[in-house]
């Protein structure tokens, strides 16, 4: 387990998040992530746990500290959010991913202020974060898409 500097390397796994071929390869997404992560390695509230082997990376997982208003529950707002955890399909199923995953929440425990931790779960992997803690919210979460291809009118 290590953490690697290389955007270049955490990108090609981050490409592993798609949701579909189209979104894949959008060339664009790519670009911006790659972008995002030359910026934002060096930032002490991001850390990124990568698995190797034999030189390749093979698995990862995201931590970001975000800050939020902060509000009766969480005085501060500052939140952990876990996320980009990806394997490639070889690996699944070999401790990797969850290596991953351990690390990042080593690090919100010990080298973070937040005393909660977010993510987005598939039904897939919801057992590998069961095993620290996380559950349902009594908030759900919601989401709505903002169309910005250029032309389209938003509905009213």
């Amino acid at each position: 387990m290590c953490i690697r500097d290389s955007a270049a390397y955490v990108s090609r796994m981050r490409i592993q998040c798609g949701t579909g071929e189209e979104q894949v390869a959008a060339a664009q997404w790519q670009a911006n992530a790659l972008r995002w992560l030359q910026v934002n390695l060096p930032d002490p509230d991001v850390f990124i746990a990568v698995a190797d082997v034999n030189g390749a990376t093979v698995a990862t997982a995201m931590g970001e500290v975000v800050d939020r208003p902060p509000s009766p529950g969480n005085p501060t707002g500052r939140v952990g959010m876990l996320g980009n955890v990806a394997t490639f399909p070889q690996y699944r199923m070999t401790g990797l991913g969850q290596g991953c995953v351990d690390a990042v929440m080593e690090w919100f425990r010990t080298q973070t202020d937040v005393t909660s931790v977010e993510l987005f779960a598939t039904p897939e992997g919801r057992r590998r974060y069961e095993s620290h803690g996380f559950g349902p919210h009594a908030f759900a979460h919601l989401r709505v898409a903002i169309d910005r291809t250029p032309g389209v009118e938003p509905p009213h």
